[in-house]
């Protein structure tokens, strides 16, 4: 089922830079339309994805964009990262014990 994901502030939505993309969960069961603005970090934007998604927040997640296979920078404004249009992976991140 598809959800959407909406990280406006209303009041600034005509002067602020926004950016538009599709993201799925690793299971491709999960997807999300998401509209956000581009100067927000990506781990603020992982957060709302799994809680849109309702995946199980007892694990951390980043993001893949899928075009390059990279991770996504979790500190790092999203708009700096990826292009509009790109299809994102909520992942969980792989921890060594």
């Amino acid at each position: 089922m598809a959800q959407t994901l909406n990280l406006i502030e209303q009041e600034d939505a005509a002067s602020v830079a926004t950016l538009s993309f599709e993201a799925e969960d690793v299971t491709g069961n999960n997807h999300a339309a998401a509209n956000v603005q581009a100067s927000l970090p990506v781990s603020a934007i992982t957060s709302s994805l799994v809680a849109t998604m309702a995946l199980p927040s007892s694990a951390p997640y980043g993001l893949r964009d899928e075009m390059t296979g990279a991770f996504l920078q979790d500190d790092r404004p999203i708009g700096e990262q990826i292009g509009p249009g790109a299809r994102l992976t909520v992942t969980p991140k792989p921890h060594l014990g």
